[in-house]
């Protein structure tokens, strides 16, 4: 069975990038990719305007553009990078359950 390796756009859609391990590592460290898979514009603008990461946290969308979020430098902040991949797992698990077109229902954050 063959193995990809897949990237997930901001738009929704899922695109492979590699065939191997090998290749995705290879083509993560060409400058070309870093704007279009690391968004790397967004996190040297995150950076001069004193948005700094520390240990254990990403930054993230505060509406992931998939779901309607705007993608905007003002639609991004930091997370526990913990928190976040619990979030987006949790949004595309939804995602993928939905006929083509259809909406994605309304996410609600409680407070615990």
């Amino acid at each position: 069975m063959a193995q990809y390796i897949c990237s997930i756009c901001w738009r929704g859609g899922l695109s492979i990038v590699a065939e191997t391990v090998a290749e995705y590592n290879y083509l993560k460290n060409q400058p070309a990719q870093h704007e279009t898979w690391f968004l790397d514009g967004f996190v040297f603008r995150c950076e001069s305007e004193g948005q700094i990461l520390s240990g254990g946290q990403c930054y993230g969308w505060q509406i992931h553009p998939m779901i309607g979020g705007e993608f905007k430098f003002e639609n991004i902040q930091i997370f526990e990078l913990s928190v976040y991949q619990h979030l987006m797992g949790q949004l595309l698990r939804q995602w993928k359950q939905l006929a083509p077109g259809e909406a994605v229902p309304p996410i609600e954050i409680l407070d615990e």
